[in-house]
């Protein structure tokens, strides 16, 4: 739930009237420091935890506690040094308890993480063994995954702010783990947050700010700024000014330097006002962030990790993740004093550093060589390509070329077709006017004629009312021919028809004939010297002779 009530002290809102006051604070040796990103994913909880393990190595008594309780997990990154850590903490109240109506003691949810740290120390002259590691968990461990999530959203600030004094509470304990512990490292929630007011505002002496390359870590980290510091300053408590150290995480500055060079400065220029507090003058932001990062290592992004423990031999490493750790635990256990980063270094350190920066720069120069190698040949491949290129653009030229000429010779063609065109364009129309003149003429020898058929050229109604007469005797002829033709068509008809009855006619006639003539050979075959008669008779009754007659 985001805070929207102005801090007041410890509590950061309106107390009962009847509420106790605050008591002053037990001698604070040690000091409090929260780590805190306005955003997830920049390995806040990982710098923390390898940080806790080189101030412990340094034989401080160091106390961790997990304040993110909407994403808790602190305890991850000790399980692979300490088998028995979960099942110590499904027994162990946690930070969820502490913020219960009823308080408990604090001193029952704390969590000791044995380890070895002989071999961890950042300043060669301390080898200390005396170095505790205690941690306050979140209590998710000894709850079930469902309780957990409804008492972590059963939270009531309100009451728990007004009815229950929390903030007073977490005054108390402050108190009494400084007066415990040198120093008391809080995993913050990310965001605006109540709890994030009581990391950022009512507990810390010092806020670690990280932050990684984008405008929205930037501008969230510099508005935490801003409202942390005002509020601590309105504290009742004679408290020195709440100092910031922004620490640039998840750096590319080895694999992207350019890049990484424009977002540091970037990054110096807007978050200026952090540093004036502690940054030596003359060293700028800029300058400072050539110390405060932590650079990415794809190697370490899989896991908790505590690469201190693991990889101790690579702190003489300064590009290394383990380098920029000692780092910033040398400047916290320094109380922030700058000259601690510059310290001399002993003869052992100096010569692994030399002797692992020649080997960075013969691999510099070994990977540059390769890439010139690659460059080279991409020009020649390039170069090639062009080659290549030229000769296709040469040969779509030519081909160009060819169809260029092509289409000189078809325009060449449509030239020709079009003074051909134009040609017979002039002798048809040269032909329409003579046609015309003939046109003229004839109708001319028409009007002519017309005139010489009529009495008066200057009666024109005349001459129409005479064609119209003309028109209806043409008419009437007209008719005349139609009824000659119906008529001819009835004549031809009947022609037809007596042709048929003369045709009939003729048949039956042959057939008459044709049996007289038996008859008579009949009557006349057996009698003397009628064979000298039967010719005539058959003259005689010749069919074709009477109907040659007949028709003419």
């Amino acid at each position: 739930m985001q805070s929207n009530v102005k801090l007041d002290g410890f509590d950061l809102r309106p107390a009962q009237e009847n509420a106790p006051q605050s008591q002053a604070p037990l001698p604070q040796p040690g000091k409090i420091y929260t780590f805190y990103s306005f955003k997830g994913g920049v390995g806040r909880s990982m710098a923390m935890a390898n940080i806790a393990v080189l101030l412990a190595a340094q034989g401080k008594k160091v106390l961790i506690v997990d304040f993110d309780l909407e994403a808790p997990g602190l305890e991850h990154f000790f399980h692979n040094h300490d088998e028995s850590l979960q099942e110590r903490l499904m027994s162990r109240p946690g930070l969820i308890d502490l913020l219960n109506p009823d308080p408990i003691d604090w001193r029952d949810t704390i969590t000791n993480v044995p380890l070895e740290l002989e071999a961890l120390s950042f300043t060669p002259s301390v080898r200390e063994t005396s170095g505790r590691l205690d941690m306050i968990h979140s209590g998710r461990a000894a709850r079930s995954a469902d309780a957990y999530t409804q008492a972590v959203q059963s939270l009531n600030w309100d009451e728990l702010y007004t009815k229950h004094d929390i903030g007073t509470r977490f005054g108390t304990y402050r108190g009494e783990w400084l007066a415990e512990y040198d120093y008391v490292l809080i995993d913050s929630r990310t965001g605006v947050t109540d709890i994030g007011d009581l990391c950022t505002v009512v507990l810390p002496d010092h806020l670690v700010l990280l932050f990684v390359t984008n405008q929205q870590n930037i501008s969230g980290i510099s508005q935490i700024y801003d409202r942390a510091v005002s509020e601590h300053a309105k504290q009742p408590f004679d408290r020195a000014r709440l100092t910031v150290l922004p620490v640039l995480s998840r750096d590319e500055f080895y694999s992207e330097n350019t890049l990484s060079r424009e977002w540091r400065q970037r990054a110096a220029n807007q978050l200026e006002p952090l540093f004036r507090d502690w940054l030596p003058e003359g060293l700028r932001p800029v300058d400072a962030f050539q110390k405060l990062f932590i650079p990415y290592f794809a190697f370490w992004s899989f896991g908790e990790a505590l690469p201190v423990l693991t990889n101790p031999e690579e702190a003489a490493n300064p590009s290394s993740i383990n380098a920029a750790y000692s780092r910033l635990a040398r400047l916290i256990f320094a109380d922030l004093d700058w000259s601690s980063l510059d310290a001399q270094s002993d003869p052992a350190e100096l010569s692994t550093t030399r002797i692992i920066q020649k080997k960075e720069l013969e691999e510099t120069f070994i990977s540059q060589q390769v890439k010139l190698d690659r460059e080279r040949a991409e020009i020649e491949a390039r170069q090639r390509e062009q080659e290549e290129q030229l000769a296709r653009s040469i040969e779509d030229l030519a081909r160009a070329r060819e169809l260029n000429e092509a289409k000189v010779s078809r325009r060449s063609l449509w030239a020709v077709i079009l003074g051909v065109s134009v040609v017979a364009a002039l002798i048809v129309t040269s032909l329409s006017v003579s046609l015309r003149q003939n046109a003229d003429t004839i109708e001319a020898a028409l009007v002519a004629e017309r005139a010489s058929a009529v009495t008066t050229k200057n009666r024109i109604e005349e001459l129409t009312a005479e064609l119209e007469i003309a028109r209806e005797e043409t008419r009437a002829a007209e008719a005349r021919i139609a009824d000659w033709q119906s008529r001819s068509t009835d004549v031809a008809r009947q022609f037809s028809q007596c042709q048929e009855q003369i045709a009939t006619a003729e048949t039956q006639f042959r057939r008459y004939a044709s049996e007289v003539q038996k008859s008579i050979r009949s009557a006349i075959g057996g009698v003397p010297f009628c064979n000298v008669i039967a010719p005539l008779v058959e003259q005689i009754a010749d069919p074709d002779r009477y109907i040659e007659s007949f028709k003419r």
